[in-house]
């Protein structure tokens, strides 16, 4: 009956569902930047009848094919040069990424995942120690939305807590490698001297954190009077 009672519970409920809110969040939110960090070393953005495109992404490649179907012309290169570009970094992508290296990766999930970060593990952007960590937690984040009503019944444990730490750090270590190697030498930024790209904060970063003290240390007040501020 515990379970029950703990389910409509209000004062255990929401920050029980906060919990696993944030959880969940966080969770899909750095899976989402590895795969695409990865991938934006690997293609450049495009244009296409105003509508923003990966060079590598399947929607754009079969848009082109259309084009040349329909024998229509580019002002810019013609289309048939910009497809054979676009399936050569495809192609790139997917044997230096996607495509499995080691025998052990063939039959498991989540190839894009697991492809990125290899590739982040290789190029020093995350540790061993990392990318087993984010696995284990990715079995976890599944076991939570699977069991979403025990964990609501139950509440996060302190081993959870430490996942959603090491996600943070995870998530900064990704932010931090895509300022000092994609944005800084992209935009030109020089950083004040005595600083490192370690020191910076990221926008995804701030907003994390941001959230996370609004949910679970009652933060909101002070962040709806700054933003006052800023209006």
């Amino acid at each position: 009956m515990t379970e029950i009672e703990n389910l409509f519970d209000e004062n255990l409920l929401l920050p029980n569902l906060k919990g696993a809110a944030y959880f969940i969040l966080l969770y899909e939110h750095v899976e989402d930047s590895v795969i695409s960090a990865v991938k934006e070393c690997y293609s450049i953005p495009c244009v296409l009848d105003g509508k923003m495109y990966s060079s590598i992404d399947d929607d754009y490649i079969k848009a082109l094919n259309e084009k040349i179907a329909a024998g229509e012309k580019s002002s810019f290169a013609p289309f048939e040069l910009q497809l054979r570009e676009a399936e050569r970094l495809r192609e790139r992508y997917l044997d230096e990424v996607i495509r499995p290296k080691k025998e052990s990766d063939k039959e498991k999930d989540g190839k894009r995942l697991r492809g990125s970060l290899n590739w982040m593990q290789e190029n020093g952007v995350l540790s061993e120690q990392d990318v087993s960590r984010l696995f284990q937690i990715r079995k976890r984040r599944n076991d939570i939305v699977h069991e979403l009503l025990e964990v609501l019944s139950e509440g996060l444990s302190e081993s959870d807590a430490g996942m959603i730490a090491d996600l943070l750090a995870i998530s900064h270590k990704i932010n931090t490698w895509h300022f000092r190697e994609i944005d800084m030498p992209a935009l030109g930024i020089e950083l004040p001297e005595g600083t490192t790209s370690d020191d910076v904060v990221g926008g995804d970063d701030a907003i994390l954190s941001g959230l996370f003290r609004i949910l679970f240390l009652n933060d909101g007040a002070l962040f709806k009077e700054e933003i006052e501020k800023l209006k």
